[in-house]
């Protein structure tokens, strides 16, 4: 079972004539980031509601917003007379001070911070518990997407940990071709110098025996098929969230990787490793948005 970070979920009601609208979406994200959007007369419910979306959202950036349909305007301002009159007191001050025209002062007072104030009434009995449920089921139906889309990028992180597999079992034919190279490589920078019988065949047999095994990658193939088994075993675990330890464990798969390409000194197998460093770029790209 994996989780997208991507997803969206929706749910419409109605109490009291009215329509109600919740929507969610998210995003990848690092962390768990809510944004809320809601009708001020909600404001007081805003904790409940971020507690109910760290429930079941886990990860990601989210946009939970609450709109009433029906009313169009239906927030209401009113008049701070207290914070007018400190206003003007300290303008008419000011301006007697310094021989000023006050003018009309009225729209000048109306934009200064505090003076229109929301009159926010008060949510009518049982409107809570509609918006409470509305909120449950568009997250159920973000949970549905975000499974529906984890699912699609399992079988692409399936199909390059398969492909990388085969990648190891590929190189396999060309071991003791390569090791035939090098060794003649070897001999045939040697010879430019050096005469057969100046060269001592006992000591060349053990330095060639010291060169290949700095060469050999024998251990790298074995470590890179038990990371690739940890990972599927991951993906097979029932957690919800296992994002981040895939991403370790491709890590890990990286290095041995990266470290079988620069041992290889063969083109064939140099092919074989350029297309698992592919692959393990794709399964680097799809982890960035599961959970």
């Amino acid at each position: 079972m994996m989780y997208s970070m991507t997803g969206y979920g929706s749910a419409n009601g109605f109490f009291n004539g009215k329509e109600i609208k919740v929507e969610v979406r998210t995003l990848n994200s690092k962390f768990l980031d809510i944004r809320l959007k809601l009708p001020s007369i909600y404001k007081e419910y805003e904790m409940p509601l971020r507690k109910i979306i760290q429930q079941d959202v886990l990860r990601g950036k989210v946009d939970f917003s609450i709109e009433r349909l029906s009313e169009v305007d239906s927030e209401t301002f009113r008049l701070n007379t207290l914070a007018m009159d400190a206003y003007l007191s300290q303008i008419e001050l000011y301006a007697r001070d310094h021989q000023m025209d006050t003018g009309d002062l009225l729209s000048t007072l109306l934009q200064l911070p505090n003076v229109l104030i929301p009159d926010v009434p008060e949510i009518p009995e049982g409107e809570w518990k509609v918006i409470e449920e509305l909120g449950k089921e568009a997250l159920k139906n973000l949970q549905s997407y975000r499974l529906e889309e984890g699912r699609a990028t399992e079988e692409v992180l399936r199909g390059a940990i398969s492909r990388i597999n085969q990648g190891v079992e590929a190189i396999k034919p060309y071991e003791e071709d390569r090791i035939e190279s090098i060794k003649n490589k070897i001999l045939q920078n040697l010879s430019v110098d050096f005469s057969p019988d100046q060269m001592d065949q006992n000591r060349f047999e053990q330095e060639l025996i010291y060169y290949m095994e700095k060469l050999d990658f024998s251990e790298e193939q074995e470590r890179l098929l038990q990371h690739t088994s940890y990972f599927i075993d991951t993906l097979d675990s029932p957690d919800s969230v296992k994002g981040k330890k895939l991403a370790f464990i491709s890590q890990e798969m990286g290095r041995e990787i990266n470290t079988l390409g620069s041992k290889a000194q063969h083109s064939d197998i140099q092919r074989i490793v350029v297309g698992m460093k592919d692959d393990l770029e794709k399964i680097k790209e799809q982890l960035f948005n599961i959970i």
